[in-house]
């Protein structure tokens, strides 16, 4: 065996996809240690989702193309080592469970692995009810996997890798579909497995604030380079210079602290020390805190901060009504994603937020909205008329929708092709239009590319193009940030308020990114169970919640009460600086 000083070692690796003339790595070299937890991030189409088939070995073996260079792990060549061994050391979780659940039957599913390696029952028994138990899934062994919620699909898919006790888990940005409280519970599960288990954790993700205080190194990939690969405060300290679009909220709130914040703790403990002594130099993190300061509430003259900003349009005029819905799915033995008694208006230029756990009924109530599911009770009024009653061609003009899925909108040669489509469809003329959208979504240079070959979130910005170009009144958006990086999500979000004006837009956005809600959101709308539990301005309905709030609430919680995203937080500390 080589001794190459690593668990992985990778030299001067380039990689093609098939029929692609740009390469998506490029000369990549990198040594990951044993036991480590490497955070990968960087722009979306930069390479990381790549680099992870890579290092699992799934390139070049299940998507071909051309591969140059040397990955090496435990000092032997990963390309040319026996496959059915590697697949025993090395666990990859995708990003959507689905893909990676087989069996119908959560026990069945784990078993599905360790039946490959060819282990004995009683050892396989064994195994099973120890991951059952580690992710506090045991109870529900029993149960079918299509009953699950999205945050127990994803244990399962990561407990059927666990059970074939790896020595490497590598990971594709696993809490991009789960609510806050499952995100919450995945982030917990991988800092035990790291620090009392001892696993090397190789994470993909697009959202690094949860994992910053858990990852050794975290590397930023550009463009299929390796451009930062640092220990996190030095990492960020990089990225406020070099990528400020990338840069967490809450190193942006304590853009003076020689030591960036890693978590919400240390974020609160520099807040504190500059509310309580705006001339003293921070604390030193680690641990130190500081009792409350007696402020309480937000300066005076700063209202706007608490209430948030006024609902466009004439409040006295909704576009859209929601009356009395009430819907259940029948299937053979259980009712899914049930609303009941939903009421609510959304207004003229107006962007309403819908929050809620996965099986709340969020992506239910948006194909309610569209008019592609009929209420049992109640109607959806827009304009007057009910969604139900419009001619197909009527509604498609006035109402756009997007689903989770960007491959349901990307059938056809190039990403132009898509938006020809759409205004084929519907009879459109101003092709103009086109180049408009394709810019202001980042995607002119890859006009004429092949949709599916793009990556997750480059696919996701290519389907919603092919519905803004039609120009409607109310576009329906379910998780429009899923798969976009931190950049391309504000930027997005910017689009859409300035087109809200621009093109009397309304937008009705289901996510589960409280952060972007919270920032672009004039009102939202949180579902549980099928019910609504709170409707308001983001300060009202995300202040003070346990899973449903912000990073920059979370930090101000018990400081300065209404302040829930960036802005406010900007707002509110240039106002303290002022006054000294």
């Amino acid at each position: 065996m080589m001794n190459l000083g690593g668990l992985f070692k990778i030299e001067q690796l380039s990689y093609f996809y098939p029929e692609q003339e740009r390469e998506a790595l490029n000369a990549i070299s990198l040594t990951v240690h044993e036991g480590e937890f490497v955070l990968i991030v960087g722009p979306s189409g930069g390479g990381k989702s790549t680099l992870a088939r890579v290092l699992s070995g799934f390139i070049p073996e299940f998507y071909g193309g051309r591969l140059q260079g040397q990955v090496f792990f435990q000092g032997h060549s990963l390309i040319e080592h026996n496959q059915k061994e590697w697949r025993k050391k090395i666990g990859f979780v995708f990003q959507d469970p689905e893909r990676q659940i087989i069996r119908g039957v959560v026990e069945n599913d784990l078993a599905f692995g360790l039946e490959n390696l060819g282990l004995s029952s009683e050892l396989m028994k064994r195994r099973i009810n120890e991951t059952l138990n580690f992710l506090n899934l045991y109870s529900l062994r029993e149960r079918a996997c299509h009953e699950l919620s999205g945050g127990e699909k994803q244990k399962v898919a990561l407990g059927s890798i666990l059970a074939m006790m790896p020595r490497v888990l590598v990971l594709d940005e696993p809490t991009s579909q789960l609510d806050p409280a499952a995100s919450q519970e995945m982030v917990g599960i991988l800092g035990n497995l790291h620090r009392e288990h001892g696993l090397t954790i190789i994470l993909i993700e697009q959202k690094i604030e949860p994992y910053l205080h858990l990852a050794d190194r975290i590397i930023f990939l550009e463009e299929g380079k390796i451009v930062l690969d640092e220990k996190p405060r030095e990492f960020l300290r990089q990225t406020k210079v070099r990528y400020p679009q990338y840069t967490p909220s809450m190193v942006r709130l304590a853009d003076r602290a020689e030591n960036p914040p890693l978590n919400v703790p240390e974020a609160r403990s520099y807040l504190r020390s500059k509310i309580l002594n705006p001339f003293s130099s921070p604390p030193a993190y680690g641990g130190t805190d500081f009792p409350p300061p007696s402020v309480g509430s937000l300066p005076a003259g700063q209202a706007g901060v608490r209430q948030g900003e006024k609902v466009r349009g004439n409040p006295e005029i909704p576009l859209l009504n929601v009356e009395g819905v009430f819907f259940s799915y029948e299937m053979s033995s259980f009712k899914k994603e049930t609303l009941s008694e939903i009421n609510f208006q959304v207004h003229p230029q107006e962007f309403f937020g819908v929050l809620g756990e996965n099986g709340a009924g969020k992506s239910t109530l948006l194909k309610i909205m569209a008019g592609f599911l009929k209420p049992l009770k109640g109607k959806v009024i827009l304009h007057g008329q009910d969604v139900h009653t419009l001619e197909v061609k009527k509604k498609a003009l006035q109402i756009a929708y997007l689903s989770q899925n960007p491959n349901d909108y990307l059938f056809n040669d190039t990403v132009e092709g898509e938006l020809k489509f759409t205004m084929d469809n519907l009879g459109l003329k101003d092709l103009k239009i086109t180049d408009e959208i394709l810019e202001a979504l980042g995607l002119t240079h890859l006009r004429f590319r092949y949709p599916r070959d793009l990556s997750a979130g480059q696919r996701q910005r290519a389907a919603l193009a092919s519905v803004l170009v039609a120009e409607p009144r109310l576009i329906l958006l379910d998780e429009p940030t899923r798969g976009l990086d931190h950049h391309l999500r504000n930027e997005l979000g910017i689009l859409l308020k300035k087109w809200i004006v621009k093109k009397n837009l309304t937008v009705i956005c289901v996510t589960q990114d409280v952060e972007f809600a919270a920032e672009f959101a004039d009102r939202i709308l949180l579902l549980s169970e099928g019910k609504i539990m709170q409707q308001g301005t983001p300060q009202e309905v995300l202040d003070g919640n346990l899973f449903y709030s912000t990073a920059i609430n979370r930090i101000f919680r018990g400081i300065v009460d209404g302040v829930v995203n960036v802005r406010q937080a900007e707002i509110f500390l240039k106002t303290l600086n002022s006054k000294y």
